[in-house]
């Protein structure tokens, strides 16, 4: 599955549109002129959490546990406090409105949603695309020499040799750092750095190798990568 959990979607759009409901709110209740006037401390700091909170869920960012507590206390405490001045929501609209928002927070509860928001490194629909591709590549180990090999596929953040036989298997290591060069064609030539992040037999449509990831990804290996797929 690539894509972004639809309930994570839903929060984010939600959430932009409870911080966009408070100034439309104002402007009915009041007028254009008056709005700035309308809007109480809570309100825009209510609009400025949701704002920032629908941003980082969308991406799932590392800060979202720490603004999402936030957002809720502040969305809660600025509806009583509505309720309690009274001047347009009686207490019982207010506190229905508070339990409405808790409630629809549950839907980060979502299976998948949880599981990417306790580890946002699972963010499957950010991985890069990847292309079936055969072009040479020069590994250079740092124990014995250098191989020349084909890749398989190839990304933006990564490419998966093959045609490595058991012996160059077994002295290469997960989590090694090699440097390698990419010969896309007869003048162009990249060298870079990059890890070994798997090796595996072959399996499916998937031959016998090794997947590297890119150290540093820059503008000409990328080019050259969308020149390739």
């Amino acid at each position: 599955m690539r894509k972004r959990p639809l309930a994570l979607t839903l929060f984010s759009f939600i959430l932009l549109g409870i911080a966009i409901s408070l100034p439309v709110q104002a402007i009915y209740i009041q007028d254009l002129q008056d709005l700035f006037q309308s809007l109480t401390f809570f309100n825009i700091l209510v609009m400025l959490l949701c704002t920032l909170t629908a941003v980082s869920a969308f991406k799932v960012h590392s800060s979202f546990p720490y603004l999402l507590p936030l957002t809720m206390i502040t969305v809660v405490f600025n509806n009583w406090w509505v309720g309690y001045v009274g001047f347009n929501y009686d207490p019982i609209q207010t506190s229905l409105a508070s339990l409405c928002f808790l409630i629809f927070c549950s839907v980060l509860l979502e299976k998948n949603t949880h599981r990417v928001l306790r580890n946002p490194k699972l963010k499957w629909w950010d991985v890069a695309l990847r292309a079936k591709t055969q072009i040479p590549v020069s590994v250079f180990p740092i124990r014995g020499e250098a191989l020349n090999k084909t890749s398989f596929d190839i990304s933006e953040s990564g490419i998966f040799l093959q045609g490595l036989d058991k012996e160059e298997l077994e002295r290469l290591n997960v989590g090694e750092e090699l440097n390698v060069c990419l010969h896309f064609d007869r003048i162009l030539k990249i060298r870079c750095s990059a890890k070994i992040v798997r090796k595996s037999a072959a399996t499916g449509h998937y031959p016998t190798g090794i997947g590297l990831q890119f150290a540093h990804s820059n503008t000409e290996i990328r080019s050259a990568i969308k020149n390739s797929i």
